[in-house]
């Protein structure tokens, strides 16, 4: 015991101190080039939600959040021309909506989705999913 002592104490005695990185949190801009690259947009979006919640955002907040994603993602998805990435973005969108408490909001960014799937770029509004 006193050799476990021995080793212990100096250690402690030196004050050291060990700090762990916080994980980065994903932001708007990293989303919309994500899903824009053809990644799996879903999952980013949920990673950005998760973040916004991690950090105690407010339900109004969240929402506002989420539109200002849609608004985002569905003027990127205007210049691809990949049906399959479209797919995905509006994918990510649907996933927003999920994550909004206004039910006439989660709607409007349900419809700019479906916009989004169906290449229907001029029936993408720039702020409609925040109702302005």
């Amino acid at each position: 015991m006193k050799l476990l002592h021995a080793f212990i104490i100096p250690v402690v005695g030196l004050g050291m101190q060990f700090a762990l990185a916080a994980p980065a949190l994903a932001d708007q801009a990293s989303v919309v080039s994500g899903c824009s690259g053809g990644g799996d947009c879903s999952a980013l979006v949920s990673a950005y939600i998760n973040d916004l919640k991690s950090t105690n955002t407010s339900a109004a907040d969240l929402d506002a959040a989420m539109a200002d994603l849609t608004v985002a993602l569905g003027e990127a998805a205007q210049g691809i021309n990949s049906p399959a990435v479209k797919a995905a973005i509006a994918s990510g969108i649907r996933t927003a909506s999920a994550a909004v408490a206004d039910a006439a909001q989660r709607r409007r960014i349900y419809d700019i989705a479906l916009a989004v799937e169906n290449d229907q770029d001029d029936s993408i509004p720039q702020t409609a999913a925040s109702g302005a």
